[in-house]
């Protein structure tokens, strides 16, 4: 298979592939600066092992990895949702293919995106399917199996990876929520799994429960969202961040 250029699509992985924890893109990042800016599938396997090995062996500069190496390395395997995201599927299967050989622990569910188009989503609301891009992103951040230490593989609790049909399925209703209460019922929307919402009510839980989707440790723990047309806030690992803003 031919080469393409991953460099690039690792280094837009904060804007394109939203809902992923910094340790990740900090991953993402240590792994661009190492490659070429074309690369075969079997050749970005080879570099991720090497991205290992180096963070390993405190082989590299990076102060953040250095202090949250544990954390890096421990999610270091959902940089192939960023290329099932960023490249086509043909060669997102070729690398996933590989790294069955290299990293045969590795069982991240495959990454969809919803389809805009097709969900007829209207242009100029950028502040609510940024949020839909956000949880959408966070609820696939899962793997499919575990290992345990005798090297035998069982299901988890999320064991498949979800299909395009529910992921737009969700993002439709959930866009729609989102824009219902900040157009017409509040002027701004809260969604959290862990605390209140606006009338004792949480999409992100009725959502799933009307498509059937098991929540529990879907979403990750203590993070909010807030919403308005100005802005989106992040609140998450006791921090706030500001993800998106008007220009």
């Amino acid at each position: 298979m031919k080469a393409i250029n991953v460099k690039e699509a690792l280094v837009l992985a904060r804007e394109k592939c939203l809902g992923m924890t910094e340790d990740i893109y900090q991953f993402a990042d240590f792994l661009a600066s190492r490659l070429y800016d074309t690369v075969t599938p079997e050749g970005l396997v080879m570099a991720i092992a090497l991205a290992i090995s180096d963070i390993t062996t405190d082989q590299h500069d990076s102060e953040y990895i250095k202090q949250n190496k544990r954390d890096v390395l421990n999610n270091a395997e959902f940089v192939l949702q960023i290329v099932d995201v960023m490249t086509d599927k043909e060669y997102s299967t070729a690398v996933r293919t590989a790294c069955e050989q290299v990293f045969p622990e590795w069982s991240p569910m495959v990454r969809l995106v919803p389809d805009k188009e097709q969900l007829f989503i209207p242009e100029g609301r950028i502040w609510s399917w940024t949020a839909v891009e956000w949880w959408v992103g966070a609820m696939q951040l899962h793997n499919t199996t575990i290992t345990l230490s005798s090297g035998e593989k069982i299901p988890s609790l999320h064991d498949k990876s979800f299909t395009q049909e529910q992921i737009d399925d969700f993002a439709g209703l959930l866009f729609w929520a989102i824009y219902d209460d900040v157009t017409r019922r509040y002027g701004y929307a809260e969604l959290s799994m862990d605390g209140p919402v606006p009338d004792g009510r949480s999409h992100l839980q009725e959502i799933c429960l009307r498509m059937n989707i098991n929540t529990f440790g879907l979403f990750p723990p203590k993070t909010s969202m807030s919403i308005d047309e100005d802005k989106i806030t992040l609140y998450q690992n006791c921090v706030y961040t500001t993800i998106w803003k008007a220009e």
